[in-house]
């Protein structure tokens, strides 16, 4: 069942970020939210991983993905050249599911 949510939630990145590259360019027309002072994505999707991630992760672990997709976040912002090529969905959903093998729930 954990395999069909995660299977499913890929399927709907890959139909949603066919276009990635041509988009990357176009990120500064994304809704935005303040976390911690950062400005982040905040698209129906990155909410989607970030709620799943919530659902399926220990309180550390959450707070570590949280904390790893804001430090990802000044980085881009610091590198222009970074800035332009990475697509901030993308990277917003990448990172807020890295750790999904940790885990625990059942089934």
């Amino acid at each position: 069942m954990f395999v069909q949510k995660i299977s499913g939630l890929l399927w709907v990145s890959v139909l949603l970020f066919g276009s990635a590259q041509a988009r990357s360019s176009m990120d500064h027309d994304l809704p935005t939210r303040n976390i911690a002072g950062i400005s982040v994505v905040n698209t129906t999707i990155v909410q989607a991983a970030e709620g799943f991630a919530l659902d399926h992760s220990s309180n550390a672990v959450y707070k570590h993905v949280m904390r790893s997709w804001l430090y990802g976040v000044l980085m881009l912002d610091a590198n222009k050249t970074l800035s332009r090529s990475v697509d901030r969905e993308i990277h917003a959903v990448a990172t807020l599911l890295h750790d999904l093998g940790w885990d625990k729930t059942e089934n």
